[in-house]
């Protein structure tokens, strides 16, 4: 897609990331403390679409990684609806064996606020951000094979799984989790380069869909 295209997708998702944020600070700002702490929300938001507009532009031009691609938005959520399903159904399937705690969702109807931000900056400080660094040391005059691909999606997509392993609250879900989500990474940044960063985000999506809001809500009264 042109240029003017991509940059309008992205500032659109942005400032939809900065108003969902918005408006979850107002009621509740307290949901967010797990992910960044004390830090203002509102701010870390802000902060994390201008680094959205600096590293995809930047990814789009160094390594062809696109925001949005006229045919990729639906076939990479036609992906996402046959392969997120796989995830959730092992993360659901590791919870009634392992249990994770029990406050580890946010609640319904915060849920529908918070979940598509945090995703947006998922995506930005531990997809984009990290890829357009690597892609500036490594790869600036392009990523020229698969297997340079790999290479670098590689160490990307052990950033979030180190996250939560690091932060789980039991042994046994620390090596799940990051076991689970090395893979989840590896097919995420798949999807990023065969399909654009929408897809990606989108992709994301789903999957908190299913295990974070669908399986959130059913976990409680039957696990707990």
């Amino acid at each position: 897609m042109i240029t003017r295209v991509q940059y309008a997708v992205l500032g659109g998702t942005a400032l939809a990331a900065v108003a969902l944020t918005a408006v979850q600070a107002r009621l509740d700002r307290s949901v967010f403390e797990r992910f960044i702490g004390g830090i203002n929300p509102l701010a870390a938001m802000v902060a994390v679409g201008a680094v959205a507009l600096a590293a995809l532009p930047y990814l789009r031009r160094h390594a062809r990684f696109e925001v949005i691609t006229r045919d990729g938005l639906r076939s990479g959520i036609r992906f996402a609806f046959v392969a997120t399903p796989l995830f959730a159904a092992s993360a659901i399937a590791a919870d009634l064996v392992l249990r994770y705690p029990e406050d580890m969702n946010v609640a319904v109807p915060e849920a529908l606020l918070f979940y598509p931000a945090i995703a947006f900056l998922v995506e930005v400080l531990l997809h984009a951000l990290p890829l357009a660094l690597l892609v500036t040391v490594f790869a600036r005059e392009g990523i020229r094979s698969n297997r340079q691909f790999w290479v670098l999606a590689a160490p990307v997509a052990l950033i979030e799984a180190v996250v939560q392993a690091a932060t789980a609250a039991t042994t046994a879900t620390a090596i799940f989790s990051g076991l689970q989500l090395v893979a989840f990474g590896l097919v995420q940044l798949h999807v990023f380069r065969r399909f654009g960063f929408i897809s990606m985000f989108g992709f994301r999506l789903v999957y908190y869909c299913l295990w974070h809001i669908l399986w959130g809500s059913l976990r409680l009264p039957l696990l707990f």
